[in-house]
Order: C-alpha cells, then sequence, then structure tokens
C-alpha cells in the first residue's frame, strides 16, 4: 500500500506520468487531511504558520527569479521550455524553504519547548550558511546544531538516507524519552 499526499507533482507533468506508470493511477477513495484525522489514522498535531522575511539578498534573488519565471511562463508554449521554467521554480522554492530567518524564528521558538517531547522538525533540502564558518552547510545540519549544540535540545536527524536499523534506534530511543 503507497501513500502519498502530493500523488501529483506541480509543473512536472512527465514526473508525475513516470510515477504512475510505476506506481499506478490514484486509487479512490482520496481522503482530506480532516477525513484521515477524523477516522484516526493520523495522530493529531497543531500546525502555526509563523511568517519569516526574506532578508535583502534573499529578497533581490527571489525578485529577480520571478521576474524570470513571469519572462518564461509568458512567453513558453512547448516542452522545451518548461525545463528551464521548472528549473527556476524550484530554484525559487529552495530559496524560500532555506531562508536565513527561518532560523532566527525557530531559535526563539526552540526555547520555549523545553519540556515539550515528540517533536519533528521538518527541513529543506537546501543549504544556508553556518554564522561560524560562512560556509554553505544542509538546512538539516544547521538546525540539528542549533537545537542540539546551541539549545541542548536531544536532536537526532532521520532522513531517506538513515539506514533501516538506525531508523528503528532512533523511535526506540524518541518513544522513550531519550531524544526529544
Amino acid at each position: 500500500l503507497g501513500l502519498s499526499a502530493t500523488p501529483e507533482r506541480w509543473f512536472d507533468d512527465e514526473g508525475t506520468a513516470e510515477l504512475n506508470e510505476y506506481f499506478g493511477e490514484v486509487l479512490e477513495p482520496q481522503l482530506t487531511l480532516r477525513d484521515a484525522l477524523d477516522m484516526g489514522v493520523l495522530v493529531p498535531y497543531e500546525y502555526f504558520l509563523i511568517p519569516v522575511e526574506l532578508c535583502g539578498e534573499e529578497r533581490s534573488e527571489y525578485i529577480e527569479l520571478s521576474r524570470e519565471i513571469s519572462r518564461l511562463w509568458h512567453g513558453s508554449e512547448g516542452e522545451e521550455e518548461s525545463k528551464p521554467l521548472t528549473a527556476l521554480l524550484i530554484k525559487r522554492s529552495r530559496l524560500i524553504a532555506s531562508a536565513r530567518n527561518k532560523l532566527v524564528e525557530l531559535r526563539g521558538l526552540a526555547a520555549n519547548l523545553k519540556g515539550e517531547s515528540h517533536l519533528l522538525f521538518y527541513c529543506g533540502d537546501g543549504e544556508v550558511e553556518n554564522p561560524s564558518t560562512g560556509e554553505d552547510e544542509r538546512q538539516i545540519e544547521a538546525v540539528t546544531r542549533l537545537l542540539g549544540y546551541d539549545l541542548g535540545v536531544r536532536v537526532a536527524p532521520f532522513t531517506f538516507e538513515t539506514p533501516q536499523e538506525e531508523r528503528e534506534k532512533l523511535l526506540t530511543q524518541l518513544d522513550a524519552g531519550d531524544l526529544k
């Protein structure tokens, strides 16, 4: 049984077609989040939006990318032109996902989570600048450092690269309260 919240890929008809060819068409009935919560098949959760502004450099890059996307969008007619457009949309999405101020907001938010447990922090696949070294690092590394080293929260990364045996250990540690 496969479950996906996003079986159709935005601006990627080719990728969506490949997924459908491999897995088959989307099964009915399709459930909304509300349906799944009401059925008890999802853990109830609270979702809070925290607006984060792009810094000056990020804002300038966002505006430039948006202009280029608009230019390509209005001039695109064929498959050949969709690849550069898709690349720009992905680049702009990663820019938003890895905005520097997200870590500033996370630091403030995490300071209020001292007694909480069973927390999940989703990270983008982009990179952010390490303030100590000035080098770029993956956002998950920055979040792990901020929460674990700076704030003393017992955390561990859990990604698609985490081997199954390690995943099971991490879940056991989370369940026991050894990880937050």
